[in-house]
């Protein structure tokens, strides 16, 4: 047999491990999986994420997007997938997004979309106000236009994370948030997103409560309006929240 017949096949065995051996290491350092553990430079630190978690609240349910756990905090991440140009400020309500074709959309403020999910988060899993993080991340082709929070990020949120200084969490609380976690993940099956999307669904289209604060919703009218105006629906906690919808808008 010749020399060959033994080298070619040797090469490509050796071709495989190091390539796996490489894929293996390129996970172990990777977001992307469920309770998938990375390192946070400078300090080497593992961080877990979690992601799509739907937590119970007064209100019904909400949806995580992202939860990272590591010693320097909980970080829920709120992301957003925009091609457009982004205005808005911390304090408005709605931010808008402007696209090339100089259509524009509005949407809620991500911030405070944001604190729902922490105050949820933080509620179930027994946590200090200190612990968890807000981070909003925009993803796709977004420039923002105004200036904009230091945890608000256009691209990945990974490296804030990674940097993010102070310890806030012993070895043994971290243990214990991912295990939590981790049946919450492991609940939010398919079937509890139907149910929360369904909830929201009531929750928008009720004609009586506030899907943003669960206040009453009561019938407002402008001054400058005729008066055989229909007005719109307001909430009763005006000015603390400012929603509204037309009485004949369905949700």
């Amino acid at each position: 047999m010749d020399m060959a017949d033994f080298v070619v096949p040797l090469v490509i065995v050796l071709a495989l491990v190091l390539v796996l051996g490489w894929r293996r290491a390129r996970r172990a350092t990777t977001i992307g999986g469920s309770g998938r553990e990375f390192l946070a430079s400078p300090r080497q630190l593992k961080l877990r994420e979690f992601k799509n978690v739907i937590v119970a609240d007064q209100r019904g349910t909400t949806e995580i997007d992202v939860i990272v756990v590591g010693n320097s905090g909980v970080f829920v991440v709120e992301l957003k997938d925009f091609n457009a140009w982004i205005f808005g400020e911390e304090q408005d309500e709605m931010w808008t997004a402007s696209y090339r074709d100089k259509s524009t959309h509005q949407f809620q403020n991500p911030l405070r979309q944001n604190f729902r999910h922490m105050k949820a988060l933080q509620e179930r899993l027994r946590l200090a106000p200190e612990i968890v993080q807000s981070v909003v991340s925009f993803t796709g082709n977004c420039e923002f236009k105004r200036p904009m929070p230091p945890n608000v990020v256009r691209g990945s949120y990974r490296g804030m994370i990674e940097n993010a200084i102070g310890i806030r969490l012993t070895d043994t609380e971290v243990q214990r948030i991912c295990t939590s976690l981790e049946a919450l993940e492991m609940a939010s099956t398919d079937a509890e997103l139907d149910g929360h999307v369904a909830g929201l669904s009531v929750r928008f289209s009720s004609t009586t409560t506030c899907p943003k604060c669960g206040d009453a919703l009561v019938i407002r009218r402008s001054r400058s309006a005729p008066a055989d105006d229909a007005g719109f629906l307001g909430c009763r906690g005006f000015p603390r929240c400012r929603y509204t919808r037309n009485i004949d808008a369905k949700a």
